[in-house]
């Protein structure tokens, strides 16, 4: 396994490691151990001078003092991928990571006291055998969910590596639960980089989905020229990671996204647009009075759905004069040729009150 490049940070950290036959270990005042053939999980900290970068890239070299249990057993089974969690409050997780991964189906503790030798919270040991059909992606699910905080942050390495693995495996699910565990994490933006310029649609996607997760300006600059990307899929979900980001910066480039040759960009841009909000009201004015049809199409029902959502959220009927251009493209766009477009223009007006028809008898 390649040297992770983690943070020189106190944090808790697991390696995983896979028997692919049955080991015997010999050592000094533990005695003899046999491990069956399968997945084991050692729990560990590190809060002594280097913090995570130093303690686990010991666990991974090859050659060192046997100082601890763990050291006999990676001398013996390899390492195939790391957990780590970086602690700034000066928490201690592995008990309670330790306690998580016993509660699996089909987990076990098979060496009672290996690595908690100084354990005061009564775990039967550190290293906890694993269900065969654990996935890393999973493994992360069940450490870092109820882990993250302002005070307990995944690094880089383990975000996208467990990104790429629920990619890898075709778990959108997995990917998914990833992708919420970074929210708000702006330290994960340089090594979200270079997914975004990766040659497969698929981890793309789940890059800007990440960034839309995680927020912020920076996100939002990123996802903007994804707006172009080749894969239609990952333009709809640029778009709506900005509309979820209100990022009023982006308005123009989705405004210009209406008229994309795909109907399902032209739609999602349009819901982009609407979930910005009022600072899309002239941008999308002017695209109902001098866009192109399907562009006119979608403005019209973006502007429907901003004046509904400020009705509701206001409680009032009357709206404010930022309002009153786009009133006015509505006014003339009840005479398009195209009627989704004349619809949605009858749609918004009249949720404003403003096509009742007064009748004075003769």
């Amino acid at each position: 396994m390649t040297l992770p490049d983690l943070p020189a940070a106190p944090g808790a950290y697991v390696l995983l490691l896979t028997a692919s036959a049955p080991v015997v270990l010999n050592m000094p005042r533990f005695g003899k151990l046999t491990l069956g053939a399968g997945q084991y999980a050692y729990v560990g900290s590190a809060h002594g001078s280097g913090g995570l970068r130093a303690r686990v890239r010991r666990h991974l070299r090859a050659e060192k003092p046997k100082h601890w249990h763990i050291d006999y057993l990676t001398a013996a089974v390899p390492v195939m991928h790391v957990v780590t969690v970086v602690v700034t409050d000066g928490a201690r997780l592995e008990c309670t990571w330790v306690k998580r991964l016993l509660e699996l189906n089909g987990a076990s503790a098979p060496a009672p006291g290996f690595g908690s030798s100084d354990c005061r919270n009564g775990c039967p040991a550190h290293l906890v055998r694993l269900p065969d059909s654990l996935k890393p992606a999973e493994l992360e699910e069940v450490l870092v969910v109820g882990s993250n905080s302002a005070d307990h942050q995944r690094t880089p390495v383990d975000a996208i590596q467990a990104l790429l693995d629920a990619i890898d495996a075709s778990d959108d699910e997995a990917a998914e639960r990833v992708a919420q565990t970074c929210a708000g994490q702006t330290a994960l933006l340089p090594a979200l980089r270079p997914l975004l310029a990766d040659a497969e649609p698929d981890r793309r996607w789940w890059a800007v989905r990440t960034l839309a997760m995680i927020g912020g300006e920076e996100a939002g600059a990123l996802l903007m020229p994804r707006l172009s990307d080749p894969d239609e899929a990952t333009r709809c979900a640029a778009a709506l990671g900005l509309g979820r980001l209100r990022a009023t910066a982006a308005i123009r480039v989705l405004t210009a996204e209406l008229s994309d040759a795909n109907g399902w960009v032209r739609d999602t841009a349009a819901d982009a647009l609407a979930m910005i909000g009022e600072p899309a009201l002239p941008a999308l004015a002017e695209t109902l009075s001098t866009g192109q049809e399907g562009a006119r199409v979608r403005a019209a029902g973006a502007l429907r759905k901003i004046i509904v959502g400020a009705l509701s959220d206001h409680q009032t009927s009357e709206l404010g004069p930022q309002f009153w251009p786009a009133i006015g493209a509505l006014f003339t766009a009840l005479n398009d040729p195209n009627r989704l477009v004349r619809h949605n223009a009858y749609e918004a007006l009249d949720r404003l009150g403003l096509l009742e028809t007064v009748i004075i008898p003769a």
